[in-house]
């Protein structure tokens, strides 16, 4: 009868704590590659400081910053905005860092010999990394890292969408 009683009441401790569960958490910002004259060297942009909005955003999804196990980037999106003619045929190589006050910065995604083929846009590979430490900050920022192969005569506005995915325990 102890054990039924001791059993039973795990049960429901356990079921009272919630359930794991997964969601999608979105973010879109737009950086600069300014115009250059240099061909295979590095540079690099830093984008404005991006709002995570993270505990409203957790909130919504029913659960807290306490409550998550990991948040893993799942998708990043670089497309040209402007001017609209432009391509990522001067484009050899991009790194994506993030960082977050008081974090040392890490590598997210990246791209390497991305072909002259007039892309307009293109998908990254990620590093598969547990940020959430960074996305569960207010806020936090990219830096991103090109080598062209190209001389760029104009600045080119790019947009950075990117998807991470959210797993934590779900109140009920």
């Amino acid at each position: 009868m102890k054990r039924l009683f001791y059993f039973s009441l795990s049960i429901v401790l356990l079921s009272s704590c919630g359930r794991l569960g997964t969601f999608n958490v979105d973010h879109s910002i737009d950086v600069v590659i300014p115009s250059q004259f240099g061909i295979n060297l590095p540079f690099n942009v830093n984008s404005p400081e991006i709002e995570t909005n993270a505990e409203a955003t957790f909130e919504s999804e029913g659960t807290s910053t306490k409550r998550i196990s990991s948040i893993q980037m799942s998708e990043l999106k670089i497309s040209i905005v402007n001017p609209s003619s432009a391509d990522f045929d001067f484009l050899n190589e991009i790194e994506i860092f993030i960082k977050a006050p008081g974090l040392d910065e890490k590598r997210v995604a990246y791209k390497q010999n991305i072909p002259e083929t007039s892309l307009k846009s293109f998908f990254c590979d990620i590093d598969e990394e547990n940020l959430k430490d960074y996305i569960s900050k207010e806020n936090f920022s990219l830096r991103v890292r090109t080598i062209t192969d190209q001389v760029v005569f104009q600045d080119i506005q790019v947009r950075i969408d990117q998807n991470y995915k959210v797993r934590a325990k779900i109140r009920k």
